[in-house]
């Protein structure tokens, strides 16, 4: 990958990173993502992930409209997917019937369905951190999705990026993820 070009590229354009009143509506509109309560995630995952400060956290989305999820699921990550539901199906059958029910009777969503829905690419959720008013400081997708995560680097950057350094991994990442993204 040609990083100096990808810098060129970028200083040229005026990309815009979105804030989070902006994020949150994308996320709603484009990947009809819903909000669900933070402590659909246990807390104690918080605690230990590494990759969040559950300080800093405000928003938890989770993408189920399986048009959506096939737009941002890979080939190959759709095919992982598959082996894991035939290892699985009458477990999966079993959840499904028990999530309906579930879903009928109260409109929660409990911490293992969350795990559980990932695992099997019924569903991504997106963890949202701000550090400041109207800013997102980091974000982190839960099952399924590069693109996702691609989209998102591209959208709102990574944290302790080196804006211009060229041997800074996390700048060459947010480059490439701006060019995947067609946005230099």
């Amino acid at each position: 990958m040609n990083y100096v070009d990808l810098h060129k590229r970028f200083m040229d354009t005026n990309v815009m990173t979105l804030n989070r009143e902006q994020l949150e509506h994308v996320l709603e509109t484009k990947f009809h993502a819903q909000e669900i309560p933070l402590y659909s995630i246990d807390e104690i995952d918080y605690l230990n992930d590494e990759e969040v400060n559950e300080k800093d956290i405000y928003k938890l989305y989770t993408i189920t409209d399986r048009a959506v999820l096939d737009e941002i699921y890979s080939s190959e990550e759709k095919r992982m997917m598959a082996e894991d539901l035939l290892k699985d199906k009458i477990v999966a059958v079993f959840n499904d019937v028990k999530y309906a029910i579930h879903k009928w009777q109260k409109k929660e969503v409990t911490y293992d369905q969350l795990i559980d829905e990932h695992n099997r690419g019924k569903r991504t959720s997106i963890v949202l951190e701000s550090n400041a008013e109207n800013v997102i400081s980091n974000f982190k997708v839960y099952g399924f999705s590069r693109y996702l995560v691609d989209y998102l680097v591209a959208r709102v950057g990574i944290p302790e990026i080196k804006f211009g350094d060229l041997d800074d991994r996390n700048y060459q990442f947010y480059l490439e993820c701006l060019k995947k993204n067609k946005l230099i």
